[in-house]
Formats: C-alpha cells, structure tokens, sequence
C-alpha cells in the first residue's frame, strides 16, 4: 500500500495515469533535438542515394523471382 503525506494508506494509482505522474527520463535541448533531426536526415539521404544508383539483378537467387 502507498501511504499518503498525512500518513493515510492510498490505492496505488492505476496504469493508465503512471504516464501523467512519472517524470520524464530525457530533457532534450534544442541542439539534441537538431543533432537527432540532422542525423536522421543523412540516414533517409543514404537510402534515396543508393535506392537511385541500385540496378536490378539479371538472376536472382530467390525462388520464383523475375
């Protein structure tokens, strides 16, 4: 049981409001935030980079594959 400031026993609260009450684990700052974003960024460039520069295969090693 949890006891309250005034040392009365309280119901513990349910689940669905932990998320209200329980501190955040990370501040982030507005430079995190650009360093996530920036690196996140690059990550999406890569894939459209090589997604472009891709050919497709003559033969394939997957069963029923054109």
């Amino acid at each position: 049981m949890i006891v309250n400031s005034i040392g009365h026993f309280a119901a513990p609260p349910s689940p669905a409001l932990l998320a209200f009450v329980i501190a955040p684990l990370a501040h982030l700052r507005p430079l995190d935030i650009a360093v996530i974003a920036i690196y996140f960024g690059i990550v999406i460039w890569i894939g459209f980079y090589l997604k472009g520069r891709s050919t497709p295969a003559k033969s394939s090693s997957w069963p029923g594959a054109r």
